[in-house]
């Protein structure tokens, strides 16, 4: 895979952590990121990567990682 042909798009805020939860969401950013080139990509010579990391007003932080590949398949969960 040519990293030319995948565009990554990085939208963060500064978030402060402590070291052993900084680590814990760099292990967790970087599995999903990396899977997402195997897989999503796989079949595919270009493509968007986008990664979104924010805090909201009640202290969570959100990663998002997404492609515009076709990715997971809808689950619907009833109950």
């Amino acid at each position: 895979m040519n990293n030319n042909q995948i565009e990554l798009q990085v939208l963060t805020e500064l978030i402060l952590l402590n070291l052993e939860t900084a680590n814990l969401c760099d292990l967790i950013t970087n599995e999903l990121v990396s899977n997402t080139l195997k897989y999503a990509f796989a079949d595919r010579t270009n493509g968007t990567l986008s990664v979104e990391c924010y805090k909201t007003g009640d202290r969570q932080i959100y990663l998002v990682v997404k492609e515009n590949d076709t990715g997971f398949p809808k689950i619907y969960i009833f109950g």
